[in-house]
């Protein structure tokens, strides 16, 4: 990613909340029915553009404490995802990770916990994980797991139930009138549940 383009999305995420009207949600995290932090979700459109931003905090006690925040935006214009930005932090360590439309590919330079990827990606992308927060995925197949940067299967499993594979690991999305509600996630440190608060 060129340095202008970088700056210009971290000046996005600042000025975030000004762009139009915005849809926000909130989500308990949870691990065996225990509330461990929350998840922020918005959703903002300008012209052409539209913005979704994730971020989470969570606090979790397992053979020692575990503080992990973690913030993504996604920017696309006429449907077609354009950048993600993603900043996370695992107790002392930083992670980033970026996503860039270059001409006829994409760009991925992806650093998580426990992984890391370089592949570009050669085609067109119109939705991701963060959409799944605002959407329901009814006739996509394939979707971009912005942690991870690749493309990964999308099944209905039940009505109005989804499954992802992504990494080996396993994540189901349950939805009720269009919104959803629930969110499975296995993870490399524990796996959890994203919980709607209504």
């Amino acid at each position: 990613m060129s340095k202008p383009t970088f700056f210009l999305l971290v000046f996005m995420l600042f000025i975030f909340p000004a762009f139009g009207s915005t849809i926000n949600g909130k989500y308990n995290i949870e691990v065996a029915g225990i509330k461990i932090g929350n998840l922020f979700t918005s959703k903002s459109s300008k012209g052409n553009f539209t913005y979704y931003k994730l971020e989470s905090k969570v606090s979790l006690w397992l053979f020692y404490h575990f503080i992990i925040s973690h913030e993504m935006i996604c920017v696309y214009s006429k449907k077609e995802l354009q950048y993600v930005v993603i900043r996370s932090l695992v107790n002392k360590e930083h992670y980033s990770s970026h996503i860039e439309r270059v001409k006829d590919h994409y760009d991925v330079h992806t650093n998580t916990y426990k992984d890391k990827n370089t592949k570009s990606i050669y085609e067109s992308i119109t939705f991701s994980v963060a959409k799944l927060f605002f959407e329901e995925p009814t006739t996509q197949k394939t979707i971009l797991a912005e942690n991870y940067g690749v493309m990964v299967p999308l099944k209905a499993v039940k009505p109005n139930v989804y499954q992802l594979v992504v990494i080996n690991k396993t994540n189901k999305y349950t939805y009720e009138n269009g919104e959803l509600v629930t969110a499975e996630m296995e993870s490399p440190i524990k796996n959890f549940i994203i919980r709607k608060v209504k």
